[in-house]
């Protein structure tokens, strides 16, 4: 194998994110980061890896591409656009501000959406790991269906004084924000959300279990990979609650079909 194609299989998850054809047009972009460790001679730096997830209307979503940063600057755009994207209408910034403002300028119909994800990470980054996940679900509770007493307990419950009353105010904010979208987008914008949110402690715990990384294109394609993995999983889902729906509508039918022959 020549040194060209060797290159190529050691990078193919990296290549296969950045190069392979986008859709016209997705309903929402999430954008986000992640950090890996990779060791050099006279130390170890922490890797800034960004990535962008994008949502079609059929609720179907696709990992977009991933950046070095500050590296990316500038080359997100060109990215997507090379590749085929032309419209985006929502982007929500769930970690990576960058990146979010050069599509809404570069996209000038799309709308910035709200994250309640990064607001919750930010908010219980203080707390002990072993409480995190139950004060993660009360505030995501409380700042898409709850009141204001509702989402007051839970800021009051789950933060340190020092935190309330700032915090309090963003989650205000936040709830405002999706307050102000049509129910059919707020739910869309809340599960893609989520679904960023998901892929992002997945890779973060597959990192993490992996160690440092002896270069920066090691780094790449580790991360490439796990988000590949990570997409086929909720293709297999996503497959799985299709087929589950069809055949309840199949015994629905046939019940309908028993009963007007009786």
């Amino acid at each position: 194998m020549d040194t060209e194609r060797r290159l190529e299989s050691d990078n193919g998850h990296r290549f296969k994110v950045q190069d392979r054809p986008l859709c016209r047009g997705y309903r929402i972009v999430v954008v986000t980061e992640s950090h890996a460790d990779v060791h050099f001679d006279d130390g170890t730096l922490e890797l800034s890896l960004g990535w962008a997830l994008g949502c079609l209307p059929n609720t179907e979503a696709e990992v977009l591409g991933l950046w070095v940063q500050p590296a990316a600057s500038g080359n997100v755009i060109r990215d997507l656009r090379e590749r085929g994207a032309e419209r985006i209408a929502m982007v929500i910034d769930a970690g990576w501000p960058s990146a979010a403002a050069e599509m809404l300028s570069a996209y000038p119909r799309a709308q910035r959406a709200p994250s309640t994800e990064h607001f919750v990470r930010r908010a219980t980054e203080p707390l002990k790991r072993r409480l995190r996940a139950a004060a993660a679900a009360d505030l995501r509770a409380a700042i898409s269906g709850g009141g204001e007493a509702a989402l007051l307990g839970a800021i009051q419950s789950v933060l340190p004084a020092t935190d309330q009353a700032s915090r309090l105010g963003e989650a205000q904010q936040l709830r405002k924000s999706l307050a102000e979208l049509s129910e059919q987008d707020r739910r869309f914008v809340l599960a893609a959300d989520r679904t960023a949110t998901v892929l992002l402690e997945e890779l973060a715990r597959a990192v993490q279990r992996n160690g440092y990384f002896l270069n920066q294109d090691a780094a790449l394609e580790f991360v490439a990979k796990a988000l590949l993995g990570a997409e086929r999983r909720m293709d297999r889902e996503r497959a799985a609650m299709a087929a589950q729906a069809g055949t309840l509508r199949a015994a629905s039918q046939r019940c309908l079909a028993v009963s007007r022959a009786v």
